[in-house]
């Protein structure tokens, strides 16, 4: 990236001499963005996809993009608010105390810095990292979830102002999946384990499987609140692995505990999955093709009793 990543250094060595420096803080702030649009790209796809990081948190530094309207009225003066990976100052209670108050969009961002914190925990153990380091890796990561799910009870879909829905429901959307990778990183399997010593009741799954579950149900939930007011929000391209793992995560629930709501749910996901491919092509039709043969596998084996 051509030293692009770190356009915010305070020593000065940031862009290489190569590079055409910003003209004015327009430019700085244009580049700004740009980076953070490839942040959230590698974030996704490595998340989802078990990838390595392409982007390290530890040379990256671009602060956070400014206030939506000061970016569009060309202001300035407006300063952005520094980067951190520092779990504790990514959301807390001085977090709304701002001025200004940090946007949707910025607390997607932040909810990006922990997804990519999570796939760094469950991908890579830390050559000298003892247990009780990642220990306490995993309680920082814990802390930074709750109180994001906290923040979500502010930003409610079925009463947010139309024109912030986008982000609403990006934000949630992003932070119930940092929630299932956290606790259930390997669900994209589950569908292989079978039913062979499953409990029968949800509460008496393990309970970082039920936290995992609860974080699929709210995605569901949020599909069902989204959809009488925009479907289109529902349909960023980067939302597809989301619902994957929801589909995937509701197979294995359905074929445990065979209940309609499940069943009913499945279907739903399947539809909105059928928008995609009609939205962007091949990448969504991917998608649907292999929900559906997943679905088809789980319907034959219970009908076969197995």
């Amino acid at each position: 990236m051509i030293g692009a990543d770190r356009l915010d250094c305070s020593n000065g060595a940031n862009l290489p001499k190569i590079v055409v420096g910003p003209k004015d803080q327009l430019e700085i702030e244009e580049r700004r963005r740009g980076m953070w649009a490839l942040y959230i790209i590698d974030r996704n796809l490595s998340s989802l996809c078990g990838m390595p990081l392409a982007i390290d948190d530890r040379m990256f530094n671009v602060n956070f993009p400014v206030e939506e309207r000061a970016f569009q009225d060309g202001k300035d003066h407006a300063s952005p608010r520094d980067f951190t990976v520092d779990l504790t100052a990514l959301i807390g209670p001085s977090t709304f105390h701002d001025d200004p108050q940090p946007s949707t969009y910025e607390l997607v961002l932040r909810a990006m810095i922990l997804l990519g914190q999570i796939t760094l925990y469950h991908g890579v153990h830390q050559v000298g990292q003892s247990d009780g380091d990642r220990s306490e890796v995993s309680d920082r990561i814990e802390g930074a979830l709750a109180r994001f799910s906290l923040v979500l009870s502010r930003f409610d879909v079925t009463s947010v102002d139309f024109e912030d829905i986008d982000c609403v429901v990006w934000l949630h959307v992003t932070v119930q999946t940092c929630i299932v990778l956290f606790y259930h990183p390997k669900v994209s399997q589950c569908l292989l384990t079978g039913t062979r010593g499953v409990p029968k009741t949800f509460s008496t799954l393990p309970p970082s499987l039920q936290r995992s579950a609860n974080a699929v149900e709210s995605l569901v939930r949020l599909v069902k609140d989204t959809t009488p007011r925009s479907t289109e929000a529902l349909l960023r391209p980067y939302f597809l692995g989301a619902f994957f793992l929801c589909c995937r995560f509701k197979l294995v629930m359905w074929k445990t505990f065979r209940t309609p709501k499940d069943r009913d749910d499945l279907d739903m996901i399947i539809m909105l999955v059928d928008q995609f491919s009609a939205k962007w092509g091949l990448l969504g039709q991917k998608y649907q093709d292999k929900m559906k043969r997943d679905l088809k596998t789980v319907e034959d084996e219970l009908q076969a009793g197995t």
